[in-house]
């Protein structure tokens, strides 16, 4: 039976798990269909597609903004699933004294990222998985 500072964990990772998947599900199909990180406005788009980034003129801003969005669901995916994944492993005790502050430290910068940056429902998700992560360290340490 797994400990409660696991338990925790996995609930706060399966959050941030969640987040990615979704981001990249809704990214995925604005490749098609431009709806979820689409401008309001659907005569930006052309103009968005006709516009180089100052990096390379060859790289339209539309391309490179689905391109972001597609990496930053991958990086949450990651986060998730990897913290879900190292938490089930045998060698989780000796690690999730690093471990632990790390996660909590990446779960709080999703969410400064999110009220800062984006809308209520990420910072939402994101409070909630950082809460259960901080939790989850706590309960380590009380043990």
């Amino acid at each position: 039976m797994p400990d409660p500072a696991s338990t925790l964990c996995r609930a706060g990772a399966a959050i941030f798990l969640l987040m990615g998947v979704a981001h990249g599900v809704m990214t995925l199909r604005d490749l098609w269909r431009p709806y979820f990180f689409a401008p309001r406005d659907p005569q930006v788009i052309p103009l968005l597609q006709r516009t180089s980034i100052g990096l390379s003129p060859r790289a339209s801003f539309w391309r490179a903004w689905l391109g972001f969005n597609l990496s930053h669901s991958l990086g949450l995916a990651l986060f998730g699933g990897g913290l879900i994944y190292l938490s089930s492993l045998d060698g989780w005790e000796s690690a999730r004294e690093t471990l632990m502050p790390v996660s909590v430290v990446v779960g709080t910068a999703y969410l400064i990222m999110a009220v800062r940056f984006w809308f209520r429902v990420p910072a939402i998700a994101a409070g909630a998985g950082t809460l259960l992560l901080i939790a989850s360290w706590l309960v380590d340490r009380m043990e």
